[in-house]
């Protein structure tokens, strides 16, 4: 059994972080990578809503950085989704606004290694993984990280997300360094499902979330 899936990625805007979970998944998944240019989320939903029409995916499934996305799109969602996931996200933003000004010195170069381990990855991470978060990260311009960060910075969906009707899954990473829990609104139409794993969940546990997943989607 597989399931049509488009899945949006993290901060990175790429496709290789989320192969393995993609393989995993279904046969059917797709993962949507994001041009490396500053786009702010209006310009990004319109870009996941224009794949979205193109393909069979039923599923849409938001790590990080794309919640926010997912949970917009997914209030008003077109007739072919009938489920999302959010994993390891926010619906507002997950730090202080008044940290903005100091990301024009960040991603200057890739996060070092042990940075990568203690909010990302976890400690435990094979050496191959953490390469494999510094390239992806080094793929991508720096002033487009920045802009993608400051966009996260005052990003609030809160109000979309109370609105989403359609089955909806949080998938909780419950060793996150980096994000705090995502409060979800009442509603039988949302699930919750906590794994212990560091913030990337999706690359560090691949096979529990596709597994969850599957369930969710009832395939």
């Amino acid at each position: 059994m597989s399931v049509g899936a488009l899945l949006l990625p993290g901060l990175d805007g790429g496709r290789t972080l989320l192969h393995p979970f993609a393989r995993a998944l279904s046969p059917n998944a797709e993962v949507l990578p994001y041009p490396d240019e500053p786009l702010g989320y209006d310009d990004l939903e319109q870009l996941v809503r224009t794949r979205l029409a193109q393909t069979s995916a039923t599923v849409l499934i938001a790590e990080s950085f794309s919640g926010p996305l997912a949970i917009r799109i997914a209030a008003t969602p077109p007739p072919s989704l009938t489920h999302v996931v959010l994993v390891a996200t926010f619906a507002r933003a997950p730090m202080s606004p008044r940290i903005a000004p100091l990301l024009s010195l960040a991603f200057a170069a890739p996060p070092p290694k042990a940075l990568i381990r203690a909010l990302m990855v976890g400690p435990d991470a094979s050496n191959e993984l953490v390469a494999h978060v510094q390239a992806a990260i080094r793929q991508t311009a720096p002033r487009t990280l920045r802009a993608r960060a400051k966009e996260a910075l005052r990003v609030d969906v809160r109000k979309a997300m109370n609105a989403i009707r359609i089955p909806a899954l949080y998938l909780q990473p419950t060793q996150d360094r980096l994000l705090r829990p995502l409060p979800l609104p009442a509603g039988k139409n949302w699930s919750h499902v906590a794994i212990p794993a560091p913030h990337l969940l999706l690359q560090t546990r691949p096979e529990a979330c596709a597994a969850a997943i599957l369930r969710f989607a009832n395939v």
